[in-house]
């Protein structure tokens, strides 16, 4: 009997952000402008990995920045994939650019037969290379899209950040999706979202109201996640009812080491100095339940991140 065997069922999804560094600079995010970049220690990656409540993760999501791109992530790949037994599945959100990189991230992976793959794409042609701001970005995540859509065990679902670059375009990149035969997510732009960072990036990529009742327009029609009904009551005003498939069970570290239920805000901080050990992880996990009795589930009601199902379109719901 293996390890994982005799553990209990897994459960728990661990989001490690391996390095803040990316190929790109999208508009809605601010991770370009965090300077010097980070990259997450090796005993911060060790302690979490080690440290699922269950003794076993139901998915572990490796994010960034990029994390197949940046040299200094794929450096963590070995102690990561050295605690195969620690969860159950692997994930990893990449934008696919340069896809030279990617795609050697990827076959340094190559042990792990049945992988997750969430790629970024918001737009076809150049309004994925505006929203990217990187000539030729959509080039490069198709070429990464068409080399690792022949790896064997590889399921790939797409990502896109609605926003007001890209609203006008949203039927011609669910088009193309659906061309490659490939599921999208949808999450829109909201300035409570860990990538938006400051007002200016908000107010450059927030849609107009005129914006809104387009987009509840295409998700109506074009779109078959679970969440499009919340992010109608958030666009409108109101509140999500879905549970957040973060708030009990979902633990993310980034690339400085701090800990938290997710990225959506502050108020989910858990613990801001990297954990050293066993205890300090303990400790950082035990502060969820003051956070819940604090309320910070009412962050959850006005969040347009499509965190409830597996980042698939048509996810069930966990």
């Amino acid at each position: 009997m293996s390890v994982a065997d005799a553990r209990a069922a897994p459960s728990g999804i661990l989001i490690l952000s391996l390095a803040s560094a990316c190929g790109c600079n999208c508009v809605f995010c601010g991770l370009p402008d965090s300077r010097p970049h980070s990259v997450l220690s090796r005993s911060a990656l060790v302690t979490a990995l080690e440290g699922a409540p269950s003794g076993c993760w139901q998915e572990v999501n490796i994010t960034g920045g990029d994390p197949l791109v940046i040299p200094a992530a794929r450096r963590l790949f070995a102690d990561l994939l050295a605690r195969r037994d620690r969860f159950a599945r692997l994930s990893v959100s990449t934008a696919g650019v340069p896809a030279k990189a990617a795609l050697a991230g990827l076959a340094a992976l190559a042990e792990v037969t049945a992988l997750d793959l969430y790629v970024s794409l918001d737009g076809v042609g150049r309004v994925h290379d505006r929203v990217r701001q990187r000539d030729g970005a959509f080039a490069e995540v198709s070429a990464f899209l068409a080399a690792a859509r022949q790896r064997a065990g590889a399921t790939i679902a797409l990502t896109c950040v609605i926003n007001r670059l890209n609203v006008d375009g949203l039927d011609e990149l669910a088009d193309h999706a659906g061309e490659l035969g490939l599921p999208v997510s949808y999450a829109i732009v909201n300035n409570s979202d860990h990538y938006i960072r400051s007002e200016p990036l908000f107010d450059a990529t927030r849609l107009s109201p005129g914006q809104l009742e387009k987009v509840l327009d295409f998700l109506s029609r074009r779109s078959k996640q679970l969440l499009n009904e919340d992010l109608g009551r958030v666009l409108r005003g109101s509140r999500r009812r879905l549970p957040c498939r973060l708030l009990h069970d979902g633990v993310l570290v980034t690339s400085d080491g701090a800990v938290s239920i997710c990225g959506t805000s502050q108020r989910m901080l858990l613990a801001t100095d990297p954990p050293d050990g066993g205890a300090a992880w303990q400790s950082a996990l035990g502060r969820r339940q003051d956070l819940l009795a604090a309320g910070v589930d009412e962050v959850c009601g006005t969040c347009t991140t499509n965190c409830y199902a597996r980042r698939s379109s048509d996810a069930p719901a966990p």
